[in-house]
């Protein structure tokens, strides 16, 4: 097998698969590498082809005590090939051809003195040819593995820009020619040598081991100069990026402050502001020398709403440092005095849309982006407060197109369903659903017309707001019935009240051409105690219940029962 093996090493053929290997290798590895490179699949195996074919016909013709006129000869036509399809810089292609003469002269003599140690007693039966071929066919093939492995493992990102750059990359040239031209000259003292050696195990075993401690060290050595400098490219990159962010930032800040009402920043670690600002001014003297938490603390206890106070600073005033780390941008929306505002913000153009406002009480927006300083570390907060005024009402316009009924201001059908549903949940919590119809209602329309109708349907929705409390769903189901669900109301007692007020408030008086004639509820009721907490089926009982009410005469009310299904 090992025979075998050292016939296909010693072939001409295996130099030629070799030599077109390690081209094929080191383009896909120079295009990741370099810029404006032809792409195609064919450019590369041409170029291999040629190079093998090159690579055999020189070590027919060369003399035999020059085996480093192949090692050169591939490297350089494989990068003059590169150049011809690329538009690179010519200091680039200086670039790439001392890292191949480097390693691939690095990796000759790595294997020919790890193949030495290996096949010591097979050296002395290779002809001088032969055994230059088998050094230089597993030269080929060890450097196709490591260009692959480097197209994975490389930084390129950082390399290229090393690389692009004369002055950065000059030491890494220096030193890649340098180290290249010392081991290609041992080389060609080395192949002389070994053959002079092989009676003498010991000395040639010493002589190998001294190739590869020496050879692999400069490698290595190489190697790390590459990544000391990959390294400062990648700080100075970060930098770069860094300074490019902030320009964006300071770009976009500026075209936000131009819409804010005002705009600052403070530094959240020392817990100050980081230039004077107007505002504070008008807090304290010397504002940047104050705590900033205790001034903005103060402007919330005076002119935050009260209702909003405690959710402005447990949502973005006191978060501790990791949680503003967390976020690029946090924002709330909260009340503020309008007359404050205005006192403190009266150079302000944005200002004056608020000083035509009626309500005291204006809805704006506190954004804060939290960003860390490069050079100190400390995390900045840029604080802007946009007037959202208009955006809040028109959302509440919204809120209430869907939700409540465009007359009465109740709750529709769809959404009073919904807040009944989410009463229901808390089966622990027992109520009354009231069905509420207006009997007579019809001939209001007929006899006056629907816009008496729509006023008559505005005075009902007035009476079951003064009679249910607050917290109750009251709801406009359609036409002149309704629904309320009291979540809590169980007692009779509690309910015959509600009740009796309703009757007594919800009797409206008419005459006409036909007569008088009085537009009075009648009620079904139905009770969680009695029936359960599904929506579907309250109203199903409640509305047995009503039925019930209108045969006994209308205007008047009754409670469901579970014998009334019964009968």
């Amino acid at each position: 097998m090992s025979g075998f093996l050292i016939d296909v090493l010693t072939g001409f053929p295996c130099l030629f698969m070799s030599s077109m290997a390690f081209t094929v290798a080191g383009i896909s590895f120079v295009r990741k590498f370099i810029d404006n490179i032809k792409p195609g699949i064919w450019y590369p195996f041409a170029f291999g082809i040629s190079n093998g074919a090159i690579a055999v016909v020189v070590e027919h013709v060369i003399d035999s005590n020059a085996p480093y006129i192949v090692m050169i000869f591939v490297p350089v036509v494989m990068v003059l090939e590169i150049m011809s399809i690329s538009k690179n810089p010519f200091w680039i292609y200086v670039f790439i051809l001392g890292s191949f003469l480097l390693n691939v002269s690095v990796l000759y003599n790595l294997v020919m003195a790890s193949m030495g140690l290996i096949l010591q007693d097979v050296i002395l039966t290779l002809t001088r040819l032969e055994y230059r071929i088998m050094v230089f066919s597993v030269t080929m093939t060890v450097s196709c593995v490591v260009e692959l492995l480097l197209k994975k493992w490389l930084p390129f990102r950082e390399l290229n820009f090393v690389a692009y750059r004369v002055r950065k990359s000059a030491m890494l040239v220096v030193y890649m020619y340098m180290t290249a031209i010392v081991l290609i000259t041992i080389s060609v003292l080395a192949s002389p040598v070994i053959f002079q050696t092989v009676g003498e195990p010991k000395l040639l075993r010493a002589f190998f081991f001294e190739i590869i401690l020496k050879d692999a060290s400069m490698l290595a050595a190489g190697y790390i100069i590459m990544l000391f400098c990959c390294r400062e490219a990648r700080l100075e990159l970060h930098t770069v990026s860094l300074k490019k962010d902030l320009h964006w930032e300071k770009e976009f800040r500026s075209s936000i402050q131009k819409k804010a009402l005002l705009s600052y920043s403070y530094n959240a670690v020392k817990e100050r502001l980081e230039t004077d600002h107007p505002v504070f001014a008008s807090y304290m003297p010397t504002p940047c020398a104050a705590n900033y938490y205790v001034m903005i603390d103060h402007y919330v206890d005076t002119i935050v709403h009260p209702d909003d106070r405690e959710r402005l600073r447990t949502g973005l005033i006191n978060l501790d440092m990791t949680q503003k780390l967390d976020r690029k941008m946090l924002s709330s929306q909260f009340r503020m005095s309008r007359t404050a505002l205005i006192s403190l913000l009266a150079d302000s153009e944005e200002i004056g849309p608020l000083k035509y406002l009626a309500r005291e009480w204006i809805w704006v927006e506190v954004r804060d982006t939290f960003i860390t300083d490069i050079t100190t570390g400390d995390l900045i907060v840029y604080v802007d407060l946009f007037n959202v005024e208009e955006k809040v009402q028109e959302k509440e316009r919204l809120v209430t197109a869907a939700t409540k009924d465009a007359l009465t201001g109740l709750y529709n059908r769809f959404a009073g369903e919904k807040a009944i549903q989410e009463h229901l949940k808390d089966e622990l919590q027992d109520g009354a659903f009231f069905i509420i119809d207006m009997d007579n209602f019809k001939l209001v329309n007929d006899l006056f017309g629907h816009p008496e109708g729509d006023a008559l349907l505005c005075r009902i929705a007035a009476v079951l707001r003064d009679v249910f409390r607050s917290d109750d769903v009251v709801v406009r189901l359609g036409g002149d019935e309704f629904c309320v669900y009291a979540p809590g109301m169980y007692l009779m007692d509690t309910i015959s009240k509600c009740l009796e007020r309703l009757l007594s408030d919800c009797q409206f008086e008419y005459s006409g051409s036909g007569g008088a004639f009085v537009v009075s509820p009648s009620i079904g009721i139905a009770m969680t105690t009695n029936v359960s907490h599904d929506y579907a089926q309250l109203y199903q009982c409640a509305d047995e219940a009503l039925y019930e009410a209108k045969g006994a005469g209308k205007n008047c009310w009754r409670v469901y029962t579970p014998k009334d299904r019964e009968n």
